[in-house]
């Protein structure tokens, strides 16, 4: 039995904070919705090979999860514990947050900006080694981001951009690994558009 557990432990969001970025969101108090996933749950998103050369198919194909069933060759991604990651990651680069909690007791109630994140596309190759401890494979994924004005109720700009990951040497933890990588150089790629697209209303 196979169990990939994807706990997206760092979607690098911190591009956004960069100078680059500061005239939508500098000033503005900004709120980061739950990241979500437009890929039906159990979709087929990938192959997992296996033995000698990775020739040998295993199962019927990988398949995403998102309630941590613990089902056999799924690939889970937890979108509670990466929303939480990404506030935290906002929070910690001075963005005035909407939220009040024990961690940010001085947020701000009302937001001026939401920015939104929805993985609408993701495909992986996994070949496992012959005792399951490592692997090597690809990933690439695609995010659709989006920034909404909450007192004009309308929709700022939104972008789609992509990340790619790949490791030719067996690893460990290369799920994880691989969806670091690829949200990290999507995010990267989201602050270039914004970047672009500030110049271009200058």
């Amino acid at each position: 039995m196979i169990k990939l557990s994807l706990l997206v432990v760092s979607l690098i969001l911190y591009p956004l904070l960069s100078a680059q970025a500061e005239s939508l969101v500098s000033g503005k108090v900004v709120k980061f919705e739950r990241v979500s996933t437009a890929i039906i749950p159990y979709t087929k998103v990938g192959d997992i090979y296996g033995g000698l050369g990775c020739k040998f198919k295993q199962g019927s194909g990988l398949r995403l999860e998102v309630d941590n069933t613990i089902a056999k060759h799924t690939l889970y991604l937890d979108l509670d514990q990466l929303s939480l990651l990404v506030s935290d990651l906002l929070v910690e680069r001075g963005i005035d947050m909407a939220f009040k909690d024990a961690r940010n007791p001085f947020g701000s109630v009302n937001p001026d900006i939401i920015i939104t994140a929805d993985i609408s596309e993701l495909t992986m190759y996994y070949c496992m080694s012959l005792s399951g401890g490592k692997a090597k494979g690809n990933l690439s994924l695609k995010v659709d981001w989006r920034l909404f004005n909450t007192k004009t109720e309308t929709l700022i700009t939104e972008l789609s951009t992509v990340g790619a990951s790949e490791s030719k040497k067996k690893i460990k933890n290369l799920a994880s690994w691989m969806i670091n990588t690829s949200m990290s150089e999507a995010a990267t790629n989201f602050l270039d558009s914004l970047k672009n697209q500030s110049k271009d209303q200058s």
